[in-house]
This record gives structure tokens, C-alpha cells and sequence, in this order.
């Protein structure tokens, strides 16, 4: 996409209703008491197909790959990625004191909610505190788990203060983790606010109109959006939900959808003989990942863990469902495009750290020298239609009964998986998650799923994996400045982490997109969560 900041690289059948509106036509002249019907055809229309439900409009617990981008529309924050730079959105820019942990912001001063009330310092500082509060429980919270203080030190102006030198922290403020919400709407909304019926009050160049549970979320055209250089293009935006890839991908290629991303890797096919379509598989920063509870029988116990990573044949997955767009897991939870320094030290970590690679009479020997020598019962968790996901629960399955692991496949709606998930009773033995990275830095993945602080109630930590060393490790490192010096010590904690296996990473995903050939300016992002992306797009 080519705008202005040179821009980012850039079954159900949808009816699209006729819409009243007041304006007219030069050839046609009514009286005042007459409307004119604007035909769904001349209406600038785009349908965006989600691959689960929405789980809430609210950044609080807006943070999975079905909600977060829903809300990415509507909702803005202090930055945002481009080409995988931070530029100011919000915000206009910030300095940072000689002690490396003041950080004064300067905001805009002619953004204005979708009420027409002026977005100021206050209403910064009260989101950013709702996000942190842990009376909240946000699912984003941990982004500011260095930060001491949050203050308006001017009427556009915020000062954040660290507790101590944090070299991530910055990375939150282009994410849902720093979206700006309306104070006054927010507080008058009270428990309502995020609901379908409470709504939502943001800056965005797309307003909140409508939200049906299990259907769609439908967003309107800001006709007074602030960014000049960057108008929407759309008069209404539709992300409707499907709760089965093939039934979204159907609807894709019969025209009623524009566009959907993550498209599995075993449904390609399908997709490539669509007429009008464009589908690329493009790095990502993701994990797909069995989160094993380290605090629930039977995987408290480490043998058992073992024997569990060492049943999956990552290499024959690749090749086969995954058809070779995604790369076979490793031991850490860093995908390749998140390794940005250091390349000799991760070849030394790699060549050094256990892989549990697929090996049955390993599985065996690690069950035998478990409390469990005669077998285990182990349900997995994963959310119904994802093809990827049950494939791989499949492959353990079958792997498992042939040394006495008995798994149970268990599918739950999405809603309920997320709730599950983020709770603090982590009530699962193993759930599938495919993660995402939220920013191009190697702490991005370590931080929320590896600290003690984050397996409580909305935190990352889905394998309840409990470390003092690891979390004196990854905090000491967010301190230092030195990158060579910060991934030593990252790499000690991987060490200690592969030694104890909390998870079994059996591929780094490609990001599968799929786009109607008549939509323009956009190119995909490993950032997409975080992406204003129907704010870029228009049709040739």
C-alpha cells in the first residue's frame, strides 16, 4: 500500500441490506419529506472474514487473533507499525530522561472521539491505567509490567515513569495495550462498556455500529477522522464470523468476502483455484504450541512432559499437513524473524539445547522414569474447525496410544477456550494455541509466557510454568542495553525452560492471506493484530 507514510506492506451467504440515506443525486430532486434509497451497489462495502468468534470489544480482553484486529479498527494507540516501524499515530513523539525510565509524550491536539468530544492527556492516561489495574485482569497487562507510574503532566502531554530501565516497554505503545478510550463514555457506560449493547468510543477512521454475537461486527465510515493524509475509503465495514475455515473459505471464493487472513496451510488448494483471489503465505512470528499445565497431574511431572514432546513427528507434520508453509518447532518459543541479534549465540544455543526430536522408544524410556510408568489419561483442548490444530491433536493421539498415553481430544467454543485460557485456575491439561508475537523483539514471547507473575488470571503463562531462576533471568535482561549482553541471559533462561519442556512447539506457521484482487493497498504484516488495516484499503 503506497499512501501517505509510505504504508504498511501494504455455508453463509451475506445479505447486504438496502440503506436509506439523505443525500441526492444531481439528477434527482426531491422534497424535503422524501428520502432517497442508495442502492447496496453504490454502497463502498468491504467483508472481512474472522476465523472465530469476538470475545469483546474492550481492550482489556481483546487479545486473540479473531478479536484483536476487530478492534485495531476502531480503537487507536500512541503508534503504530509501519513496515515494521513504530511511526506516531496518537502520539507525536516522546523523550526519554538520562535514568532511562522517564518517558514524556507529547499527544495530538486535534483528535476527536466518534461523539465529537476532544481527546486529551486524560483520557490517555485513565486507558492505559484501565489496562493495568490488576483488579481488571487485562490480557495485556504484563506489556506494562515495568511501568511505576502513568500522569498528565499537560493537557496533551503524558509522563510514564518505569520502575526500572525496561527495553521493550516502548513496544506496547503500539498495541491494544495503549488503544485510547473515551473516559466520560467509558465510565458512563460502566460494565456495559465492550458489550454488544454498551458499545465502544474511540478515535478510529471506523465507528462501532453493531455487534452480533456469532455473526458479524459492522463498523461505519468516521466522516470527521483526523488523519488527512489517510481518510477511509469504505462507507461500511463487515468482519463476519465463522466458526469453520472451510465454510469461510467457500464464502471467500463465491465472492462475499473480500478478505480473511489466516488461512490454514492444509486448505491452500482451495483457495489457489479461486478466480479473483491472491493468496500468499508470508512470514510470521508465530508459534503453534501444546501449552502443557506444569501444575496439574499428571504434567507437574517433567518425564512426562518429555515423553510427550518426543511422540510428535514435527518433520513428517511439515511435510505433510502443513504442506512446507511453516518451518518445524524448536525447543524455544522464538521463531526465526524474532531471533534480530545475535546470530552465533542462538547457533551455539541450538546446538547445545535438547530438541525432543520425534523418537518413540525416547517417549517410552521418559514415561518409564515417570510416577505415571503404566500409562496417563491427557485431554487436550483445542477450539472446533481449525483443520492444523486437530491434525496435530490427531497425530499425538495416535502417537501416545503406542506406549500408554491416552489423549482425549477435546473441542470447546472459542469463547469458552478463551475464557479457559486467561483464567487463573487454568482448568486444561494441555491447550493448543497458535501465538503470535506482539512486537519484533525476543522478550515478546519469553515475558508473558514464561513469568510466574503471568500465569494469574489474564496472563500468557498458558503453561502455569512456575521458575525463579527463569524469572530472575528475563527481568535482569529487560534492564540492560547491551543486546549481546540481554541475550546471554536469554539464552540461559531458554536453557533452563528446554530442559524442563512446559510446551511442545511443533511449527512456526507461515501467515496465510487471502485478497480479493479488486482490493488495493495493503501488503501483510507479522503485526496484523495491531493494524489499521481497512483504513489503508480501497478498491481499484
Amino acid at each position: 500500500m503506497k499512501k501517505t507514510l509510505m504504508l504498511l506492506l501494504a455455508s453463509m451467504t451475506i445479505v447486504i441490506a438496502l440503506m436509506t440515506g439523505c443525500s441526492k443525486s444531481e439528477s434527482q430532486q426531491t422534497t424535503d419529506s422524501e428520502t432517497t434509497t442508495v442502492k447496496a451497489e453504490e454502497k463502498k462495502v468491504f467483508n472481512f472474514g474472522l476465523e472465530g468468534d469476538v470475545v469483546s470489544l474492550d481492550p482489556l480482553t481483546s487479545y486473540s487473533f479473531s478479536t484483536s484486529p476487530v478492534v485495531s479498527q476502531m480503537l487507536e494507540s500512541w503508534y503504530t507499525y509501519v513496515d515494521n516501524v513504530m511511526v506516531p499515530t496518537l502520539a507525536t513523539g516522546y523523550t526519554l530522561d538520562e535514568t532511562g525510565t522517564v518517558y514524556t509524550f507529547t499527544f495530538r491536539d486535534d483528535v476527536h472521539f466518534w461523539d465529537g468530544s476532544l481527546m486529551t492527556a486524560e483520557d490517555v492516561v485513565y486507558s492505559i491505567e484501565r489496562i493495568m489495574d490488576p483488579d481488571n485482569a487485562g490480557y495485556t497487562a504484563w506489556m506494562h509490567g515495568s511501568v511505576d507510574t502513568v500522569e498528565a503532566t499537560g493537557e496533551y502531554e503524558v509522563t510514564v515513569t518505569l520502575k526500572s530501565p525496561d527495553a521493550t516497554w516502548l513496544y506496547a505503545t503500539a498495541t491494544n495495550a495503549c488503544a485510547v478510550v473515551s473516559k466520560a463514555y467509558c465510565e458512563e457506560a460502566g460494565e456495559a462498556f465492550g458489550t454488544a449493547d454498551g458499545g465502544i468510543m474511540g478515535t478510529g477512521a471506523y465507528m462501532y455500529d453493531k455487534w452480533i454475537a456469532g455473526q458479524e461486527v459492522l463498523m461505519l465510515k468516521n466522516e470527521n477522522y483526523w488523519d488527512e493524509d489517510n481518510q477511509p475509503f469504505f462507507d461500511e465495514v463487515h468482519f463476519y464470523i465463522f466458526l469453520d475455515h472451510t465454510t469461510r473459505l467457500v464464502a471467500l471464493n463465491n465472492g462475499e468476502l473480500d478478505a480473511t487472513f489466516q488461512v490454514p496451510s492444509s486448505q491452500k488448494a482451495m483457495v489457489n483455484t479461486a478466480k479473483g483471489i491472491t493468496m500468499e503465505f508470508v512470514p510470521s512470528v508465530s508459534s503453534s504450541t501444546f501449552f502443557m499445565n506444569c501444575q496439574r497431574a499428571p504434567l507437574d511431572d517433567v518425564n512426562v512432559r518429555k515423553a510427550v514432546s518426543s511422540l510428535f513427528d514435527k518433520e513428517g507434520f511439515n511435510k505433510g499437513v502443513s504442506a512446507g508453509v511453516a518451518s518445524p518447532g524448536t525447543a524455544t518459543f522464538l521463531p526465526e524473524p524474532l531471533r534480530v541479534y545475535g546470530d552465533d549465540q542462538w547457533e551455539e544455543f541450538f546446538a547445545t539445547a535438547p530438541a525432543y526430536d520425534y523418537d518413540m522408544d525416547k517417549a517410552a524410556e521418559y514415561l518409564a522414569a515417570s510416577a505415571y510408568p503404566d500409562g496417563v489419561d491427557i485431554i487436550i483442548s483445542i477450539v472446533p474447525g481449525d483443520v492444523t490444530s486437530k491434525s496435530a491433536s490427531l497425530a499425538l493421539q495416535e502417537a501416545g496410544a503406542k506406549i500408554g498415553i491416552n489423549f482425549k481430544i477435546e473441542e470447546i467454543a472459542y469463547s469458552e477456550y478463551v475464557t479457559k485460557l486467561f483464567s487463573a485456575e487454568r482448568e486444561y491439561d494441555i491447550i493448543l494455541v497458535r501465538w503470535d508475537a506482539d512486537f519484533p523483539e525476543p522478550s515478546t514471547d519469553l515475558i508473558p509466557t514464561l513469568l510466574t507473575a503471568n500465569t494469574a488470571a489474564g496472563g500468557g503463562n498458558f503453561s502455569n510454568y512456575k521458575n525463579a531462576e527463569v524469572d530472575r533471568l528475563l527481568l535482569e535482561q529487560l534492564g540492560l542495553t547491551d543486546d549481546s549482553e540481554r541475550l546471554k541471559l536469554i539464552l540461559e533462561a531458554s536453557q533452563i525452560v528446554a530442559e524442563e519442556i512446559p510446551y511442545l512447539i511443533f511449527e512456526y506457521p507461515l501467515r496465510g492471506i487471502a485478497i480479493n484482487d479488486k482490493v488495493t493497498g495493503y501488503s501483510p504484516s507479522p503485526f496484523f493484530l495491531w493494524e489499521p488495516f481497512a483504513k489503508y484499503m480501497s478498491f481499484k
